[in-house]
């Protein structure tokens, strides 16, 4: 692995923060993906990016131009920290990715222990020793490519049983392994710091668009399932409320039956209680047995004929006959 590169020339400046620009911007997209559609692969997405423009910024000397002389060395030891911290999220990121996979499940265990190893040996750097660093160099040069190739095959298993982002993930995995044979060709010497970095600004171009095609098409399948979730509880609601009504009706039915037979019952009492009083007005108007008028009903009709001869001055005559046997 290197242990630092000259500081670039103007031109290469501008690309190198071209391409920690891009990064940053798909980080924040993604970031930004994660609050609607609440799933975690989309932080640890974006937090990825982010670490990877720190990594790319301390390692392509774009860092070292921007600090202090006195300060530049610290960029060396951060460019190895961050590498590290770059492989420990790449693992979560690949792993929440792949978990519907289960041939590539089989494999996140080995990962994991890689990943963790990968980032202890990446804070090993802290130690103030020229020794220490060269023997994180080393180690973490062979954990990145070895997770790297654990990844693959986990992506390749995935690629075997139909997932769709798999060809994604095994392109950025591709990039990734590119990317560790260049810092292996530049500390070997058989490439040069140009040609190293040239190899790597392609390499992480091509990692970003790769995994950016692979949360393109999780953040898709999350718009499906989350509008699936959706669609099927409004069809859960329609049918709660479509229940609630038919209860509302079979109640309001029940009850209106009830009425009915209430308002019939109450009409056959009127009409009984009306028989009832018409008998009581003729056994209090007529006598039992003869079933003639008595006096109260004679009164009654002959006080009005009375009291009209009165008002119109006309003659009136009464005659009152008494039978007996």
């Amino acid at each position: 692995m290197p242990t630092f590169l000259p500081l670039p020339s103007p031109l290469t400046l501008a690309l190198q923060a071209f391409l920690a620009g891009i990064l940053v911007a798909l980080a924040l997209l993604s970031i930004l993906a994660f609050r609607p559609l609440r799933a975690r692969v989309l932080s640890q997405a974006g937090l990825f990016g982010l670490v990877v423009a720190a990594a790319w910024i301390a390692y392509s000397g774009l860092g070292a131009s921007l600090l202090p002389p006195g300060q530049a060395g610290w960029v060396h030891t951060a460019s190895l920290i961050l590498a590290g911290l770059c492989l420990t999220i790449w693992e979560r990121v690949t792993t929440t990715l792949l978990s519907t996979s289960p041939a590539a499940r089989r494999l996140a265990h080995i990962r994991r222990i890689t990943a963790i190893a990968t980032l202890l040996i990446a804070l090993a750097a802290l130690f103030p020793s020229t020794r220490c660093h060269r023997l994180s160099e080393f180690i973490l040069g062979l954990l990145a490519p070895l997770l790297a190739l654990l990844t693959l095959a986990a992506g390749l298993r995935a690629r075997r049983e139909g997932l769709r982002i798999a060809d994604a993930l095994v392109a950025a995995t591709l990039a990734l392994l590119v990317c560790c044979a260049s810092l292996w060709a530049l500390a070997a010497g058989w490439v040069g710091a140009s040609a190293s970095l040239a190899i790597l600004q392609v390499t992480l171009a091509v990692l970003a668009m790769a995994l950016g095609w692979a949360m393109l098409g999780r953040m898709m399948e999350l718009r499906k399932s989350t509008e699936a979730a959706q669609l099927a509880a409004a069809e859960h609601q329609a049918y709660a409320l479509e229940a609630q009504v038919a209860q509302r009706n079979a109640e309001l039915s029940a009850r209106l039956a009830e009425l009915s037979e209430a308002r019939n019952s109450t009409e056959i009492a009127t009409q009984s209680l009306q028989r009832a009083l018409d008998q009581l007005e003729q056994a209090a108007s007529t006598d039992r047995l003869t079933g003639a008028w008595n006096r109260r009903r004679f009164e009654e009709a002959v006080m009005p004929e009375i009291a009209l001869a009165h008002r119109r001055r006309d003659p009136l005559s009464l005659l009152m006959i008494d039978l007996d046997h």
